[in-house]
């Protein structure tokens, strides 16, 4: 495979396929984000950060704070390249088959209210991802929490995320421990952070994975990882608690057909040619447009639960809810209901508390 220079991507949806193409070639095992990873998971178990130095003969010691022995050491050094190339692989077995996905300015600012929004006790489904795996790019960011371990805490740019399938050991075993022999696994869903790096002198334009997130399927948004990860913090369960909120949102408004209008796009014939000469031009490489329709605002004279006549005019906020969908309306999709009023178009207004409910 070719190497691709990452492009924008941001205002320019048809590069989304050539910015998947970079993403692979940077899964090339033993290369710059293997290795990045390597360190990250290594300070994780010797101590952040990890200290590395070269002795006089060339030889590398990794040493950190908790102070291992030599033994000790090289285990944590096996383990972190295990884990790290491990984490590299999730991504280039999904990212040839992410359906590609370019939000629009106001879609955007839907989404990122949107995901204030969503209730920590909302859970999620196999059923209700738009399709197996995704790679999304805003037009404009997102922002979220940094989780660390240089900055935690600090507000950190999102320019796009991508999910995919997730096996995991179970919900408690740290990453570093050998699973129970009786265990069973857990599936769920990653979402990985992605932000676009600007050119800087002779540094070309760069995309950058910020972390993952993992999400066991019908876990609650707030459920914390903290038995499974070393060194939790209130920076890291913020961090991944917005992770959690955003792909919800998202999900939520693609699914939303009344709300959105998808328009989709192909790369141009010179981007065609660059990914076919990189064999790359086998992939599905269209792209989804996702653009806010304006929103309606609609009206029911009845209590639709006791179908007596409303006296008052109420608003019925903003919320999500599971929709049934497919044979016999006998499954389930997660939506976002665009806030409407209930009532007689003549009766007095009701206000009342803003209360969010999950609909399942």
């Amino acid at each position: 495979m070719r190497i691709i220079s990452f492009p924008r991507a941001l205002d320019r949806p048809r590069e989304l396929p050539e910015l998947r193409a970079a993403l692979l070639t940077s899964t090339e095992e033993g290369g710059i984000w293997e290795q990045a990873e390597f360190e990250r998971l290594l300070g994780e178990l010797v101590g952040s950060p990890a200290v590395h130095e070269t002795t006089k003969d060339g030889a590398r010691v990794i040493m950190g704070p908790k102070g291992y022995d030599a033994n000790e050491l090289t285990h944590h050094v096996h383990l972190a390249r295990d884990h790290a190339r491990n984490g590299i692989r999730w991504f280039k077995e999904n990212l040839p088959g992410t359906q590609l996905i370019h939000v629009t300015e106001h879609m955007c600012e839907f989404i990122r209210q949107a995901a204030t929004s969503v209730p920590e006790s909302l859970t999620i489904h196999r059923d209700d991802a738009p399709s197996p795996s995704g790679l999304v790019v805003f037009q404009t960011p997102m922002w979220g929490t940094d989780a660390g371990p240089a900055d935690p805490g600090a507000p950190i740019r999102v320019d796009g995320i991508m999910w995919g399938p997730v096996h995991l050991v179970d919900r408690v075993t740290p990453w570093f421990m050998e699973p129970p022999e009786d265990h069973e696994g857990v599936e769920g869903v990653s979402i990985a952070s992605l932000r676009m790096m600007e050119p800087n002198g002779t540094v070309p334009t760069l995309w950058v994975v910020l972390g993952r997130t993992d999400w066991p399927w019908g876990d609650r948004l707030d459920q914390s990882s903290a038995e499974a990860v070393p060194g939790w913090n209130e920076a890291k369960q913020r961090s991944f608690e917005e992770d959690r909120r955003l792909l919800a949102a998202v999900w939520a408004t693609i699914n939303q057909k009344l709300l959105v209008d998808a328009e989709i796009v192909f790369p141009d014939k010179h981007a065609t040619k660059r990914l076919q000469r990189a064999g790359l031009g086998d992939l599905d490489n269209k792209i989804t447009i996702v653009h806010l329709r304006k929103t309606e605002y609609r009206s029911i004279g009845y209590d639709e639960g006791s179908g007596k006549p409303l006296a008052t005019r109420t608003l019925v906020r903003k919320h999500y809810k599971r929709q049934p969908y497919g044979p016999g309306r006998s499954l389930r999709k997660l939506i976002v209901v665009m806030p409407y009023w209930r009532g007689p178009d003549d009766a007095p207004i009701s206000h009342t508390e803003r209360i969010w409910e999950v609909d399942r």
